[in-house]
């Protein structure tokens, strides 16, 4: 995440944790409950939960976040028959979502943190190994139509191109680690190579 967009949620954080207490305090302090202050509490200690989520880039905490929002403008605009509680739950809304642009040193921004899926390290691999191939090896891999009978590394006359034998990297089926071309287990993972 970004480190200004952080900076800004450790402050609501803060801000949260030093409400939650006082708001309870003044709640039992009459000698009676006050209802809506122990909603105010229990809706500060929620944000406080789905602002750390967001923080450690939890998509379902931004969700979270914008349906907690929504809630609580409404039933704070329905206790005090002002529509500006709504008014302020969406511009919060829209405040969280534009912060969220923010990109990092990394250049990601807050949703491709939250929403893309991270690779595994069996794909960053494959990957990998993919770009070390020459381009045309790679690129009669991964097209199916161009499959020949012919191993890697036979020309179209039928010879053996032995430099093209060396220059491509074996990988294990399985974890998708660098592995010896005469190996019959994988060192990294242990699985039978075919």
């Amino acid at each position: 995440m970004n480190s200004f967009f952080v900076a800004l949620c450790w402050i609501w954080l803060i801000n949260n944790v030093g409400k939650v207490p006082v708001t309870l305090w003044m709640a039992f302090s009459y000698g009676y409950y006050d209802g809506m202050l122990i909603y105010d509490a229990i809706v500060g200690i929620g944000m406080c939960i789905i602002i750390w989520g967001i923080m450690k880039g939890k998509s379902i905490a931004f969700v979270l976040f914008i349906c907690l929002e929504l809630v609580n403008g409404c039933v704070r605009t329905g206790v005090d028959r002002n529509g500006v509680h709504i008014l302020v739950s969406f511009l919060l809304c829209g405040i969280m979502a534009l912060l969220l642009l923010l990109k990092n040193k990394e250049g990601k921004n807050g949703y491709d943190i939250m929403f893309n899926k991270e690779r595994t390290e069996q794909e960053k691999a494959l990957i990998v190994s993919k770009a070390s191939m020459p381009k045309e090896v790679a690129t009669n891999q991964d097209n199916s139509k161009l499959k020949t009978d012919k191993p890697q590394g036979y020309s179209d006359t039928g010879s053996v191109n032995v430099n093209e034998i060396k220059d491509i990297p074996l990988c294990c089926d399985n974890c998708g680690k660098s592995i010896d071309t005469d190996a019959l287990y994988c060192n990294h993972c242990g699985k039978k190579l075919k």
